[in-house]
């Protein structure tokens, strides 16, 4: 698990690569697998989706990620790539993905 190739290849097994894993064992030229949307492997060789890791609560990132600073803050949410990520505050937003700072809304709207 977490490796592929062919058992006649000289050089042997190789690691799946970083945003990516391997479930089970036999032969194959391919049949890594990316981790899913909202998770990140920043090491090679991982052998269930179990093993790449979570985005922080209020965060997401691009399936095969391979670090936790793809994790973005989501909207209404703020915070450093890979960070934990803070809600705006009422009367406050963010508009979209990423570690903008939240705005102040307009004429004294509301989120």
């Amino acid at each position: 698990a977490g490796y592929i190739g062919l058992a006649s290849d000289i050089d042997g097994c190789q690691a799946c690569e970083l945003g990516t894993y391997k479930e089970g064992l036999g032969e194959g030229a391919s049949g890594c697998s990316v981790c899913p949307a909202g998770s990140y492997r920043d090491s090679s060789g991982g052998a269930s989706a179990g093993d790449c890791f979570q985005c922080t609560g209020n965060a997401s990132s691009a399936e095969g990620s391979t670090a936790d600073t793809a994790c973005a803050c989501n909207y209404g949410y703020t915070g450093a790539a890979g960070g934990p990520c803070t809600a705006c505050g009422a009367g406050w937003f963010k508009a979209g993905p990423g570690a903008d700072a939240c705005e102040q809304c307009p004429g004294g709207s509301v989120a």
